[in-house]
């Protein structure tokens, strides 16, 4: 061994990977980009891993406390709405989960065959899922899916879905309006719930042999103490949710590898096609959902988005929207989520046998699993 001055390049790539990330999501925020820590923090990692030629892994002490928190933002805006609220949208919200979750499974089976060979059923389902980009990607690092193209189509999907949101809403007229209250701050009975559901909810849901526990137990969790306790509110600081997301980022990008970006590459264009198919189609289910509840066309789009959750509830504010858009984009998040960890357990079976053709290649299937 020699000099004690010698960096380790793991070391390096972390440090890289932490001031590319800072300067990333400054610059997104600064162009008012929702959910710009998390999308930051998976171009960083996925730049330093791939230019590297190594994987950047969070250690879990760092990587299941940031799945808890995404698990309690995914739940919290349940707390907004009320279960009340919920209740009278409830036969909207059905069918528009149910139709977005059939759109998504046709769009897989496109997936599934324009990658046949290096794409799964699973993974092609847990790519398309519209709704809960940060929980999908969180879950897909936990099962046996390809999660790398999952965070490269759900990240792309939500980077396209924020951007193209303000001029939907301007062309059908829609403009922002007075902002709502977001209410009181969290009380020391919600900081201690919170605490109780990051430090246990995980824990509990590993015992039971939950699907990515750290991230679905925080969830039921959350949501089963919203509508015992009404009172609770799970609204966490900036600097919180800020460091999960650029956890689960780190995850998500710090496994990309070049023979990865290759596949990406060849799927790209039938991913951004299915992506403009989402916009499409969920544009489509917002004339029948503005028909129905007699509301504005914009306020329906809102509602019946493709993803983009935070940035729709940011917009929703902004344009002064109702409820019906937190109670539908909530109820579709929690489907969707649900959706994935079924897709996950049926349809994640080893196949019958492989082509000669397929066997004689690599397959990104059989990822390594992340810590």
């Amino acid at each position: 061994m020699s000099g004690g001055f010698i960096v380790n390049p793991l070391h390096r790539h972390w440090c890289l990977c932490v001031a590319a990330t800072v300067v990333l999501a400054l610059a997104l925020s600064g162009l008012a980009m929702p959910g710009a820590w998390l999308v930051g923090a998976t171009v960083a990692a996925g730049l330093v891993a791939v230019l590297g030629g190594g994987e950047l892994k969070p250690a879990r002490a760092v990587l299941r406390p940031a799945q808890s928190i995404v698990g309690i933002m995914a739940a919290a805006p349940l707390a907004a709405v009320g279960f009340d609220t919920a209740r009278g949208y409830f036969a909207v919200s059905a069918v528009v989960s149910a139709s977005t979750l059939a759109l998504c499974l046709g769009c897989a089976a496109v997936v599934f065959w324009r990658g046949r060979g290096t794409i799964s059923r699973a993974t092609a389902v847990l790519s398309t899922l519209a709704g809960g980009a940060s929980g999908i990607s969180t879950m897909a690092a936990e099962l046996d899916v390809d999660h790398r193209y999952v965070a490269f189509s759900q990240y792309l999907r939500l980077v396209i879905v924020t951007i193209t949101l303000p001029f939907v809403l301007v062309a059908v007229g829609l403009h922002a309006g007075p902002t709502h209250s977001t209410g009181p701050s969290m009380s020391w009975q919600s900081v201690i719930a919170v605490v109780a559901v990051i430090g246990l909810a995980g824990l509990c849901g590993e015992r039971m042999r939950m699907p990515a526990p750290y991230l679905l137990a925080p969830l039921v969790a959350t949501v089963g103490l919203e509508l015992l306790l009404p009172s609770l509110r799970f609204d966490l600081p900036f600097p919180i949710t800020a460091a999960a997301y650029a956890v689960i980022g780190w995850q998500a990008g710090g496994s990309f590898t070049r023979s990865s970006m290759r596949l990406f590459l060849r799927l790209l264009p039938i991913t951004l096609a299915l992506i403009a198919v989402m916009i499409a189609a969920c544009f489509a289910l917002a004339f029948g959902v503005a028909m129905w509840l007699d509301i504005p066309l914009g306020e329906a789009y809102l509602a019946t988005s493709p993803g983009g959750i935070y940035a729709v509830m940011a917009t929703a504010a902004d344009t002064g929207s109702g409820p019906v858009v937190s109670t539908l984009q909530v109820i579709r998040l929690l489907t969707m989520v649900l959706a994935a960890a079924i897709a996950a357990r049926v349809l994640a079976a080893p196949p019958a046998s492989p082509t000669p053709r397929s066997s004689s290649r690599p397959v990104t299937e059989r990822k390594l699993q992340h810590g």
